[in-house]
């Protein structure tokens, strides 16, 4: 009730902001959702409310979206509709509303429990709309769409340049880097990104080639050679060399060209044994001659 006052701009984003702090641990996110979606809306849909509150309370919901356990009670609370309109509503140029509006959509795509309700409210299109745009907007649409996938979900030709950037952002992941003022988790993000991309896009699809060309495969043995993952991210990025291996021989080809490489991972991975098992199936697949013939 204070938020819907009178209270001052700076009074509002001073609770705000305090709000903020308080659902920023994952355990307060559910139950803080359900209450706090419906204010932070009526803020930023406000015909007289202050731009810089309207921020403050997109923030908010940004960091309620960040959570597995969300995605089902913003998206019922009307979150998704009203940051949609928001983005369809922009100006040429994206402005840091429009911007935080696709970054909650983001959010809730990401940890994937609300998939069918965005994919029924026409997410997967709305996003591929926005996968060319450049910079972070486009970014954030490549994360979003790659995580709504499912095996009924077929992935548009992504173009090369999204590809090359998830690729880079596995790296920048790794090392820290701050890109767009984000230090960036590999999962959700880049690595579980293309993880998604690969399991569903076709076999003949060209998003297999641009990621050979990114050098993904190099790059994920050789961050397996690294003690910088944890387990779950090393599945993962064994899971990728798995159905490239699978659908590509020329994948295959290149794979094999670094079996030591695979063989020093696989003794690296023996203490993980969902990840050694993975390394095991991926060195059987590469020396199969029954391997699939298919060349990209």
């Amino acid at each position: 009730s204070n938020l819907r006052g009178s209270r001052s701009v700076e009074g509002k984003i001073s609770l705000l902001e305090s709000l903020f702090y308080i659902v920023v641990p994952k355990e307060n996110k559910v139950m803080a959702s359900s209450l706090i979606a419906p204010v932070a809306l009526d803020l930023i849909t406000s015909k007289t409310e202050d731009d810089s509150v309207k921020l403050s309370a997109l923030r908010l919901l940004i960091v309620l979206g960040d959570s597995s356990e969300t995605g089902n009670i913003l998206f019922d609370a009307g979150v998704y509709a009203v940051m949609r309109k928001i983005v369809d509503n922009r100006d040429s140029v994206w402005n840091e509303i429009s911007k935080s509006a696709l970054d909650v959509i983001s959010n809730m795509c990401l940890y994937r429990t609300a998939n069918d309700k965005l994919q029924n409210a026409g997410a997967a299109d709305f996003l591929q709309e926005i996968l060319t745009e450049p910079g972070f907007p486009g970014l954030q649409a490549t994360l979003a769409l790659t995580h709504i996938g499912n095996h009924d979900f077929e992935h548009a030709e992504f173009p090369s340049e999204k590809i090359y950037l998830l690729t880079d952002l596995i790296q920048n992941a790794i090392d820290g880097d701050v890109i767009y003022g984000i230090k960036w988790d590999l999962i959700p993000g880049p690595l579980s990104a293309i993880k998604y991309l690969v399991m569903h896009a076709n076999r003949r699809s060209t998003v297999y080639r641009h990621l050979l060309d990114a050098r993904i495969i190099q790059q994920l043995l050789h961050l397996l050679e690294t003690d910088c993952m944890d387990p779950t991210e090393m599945e993962v990025a064994l899971q990728i060399l798995l159905r490239l291996a699978t659908v590509s021989e020329h994948a295959r080809q290149m794979i094999l060209f670094l079996e030591h490489t695979l063989q020093q991972v696989e003794i690296h991975l023996k203490k993980y044994s969902k990840a050694a098992s993975l390394a095991g199936s991926l060195s059987a697949t590469i020396t199969s001659y029954d391997s699939i013939r298919s060349e990209l």
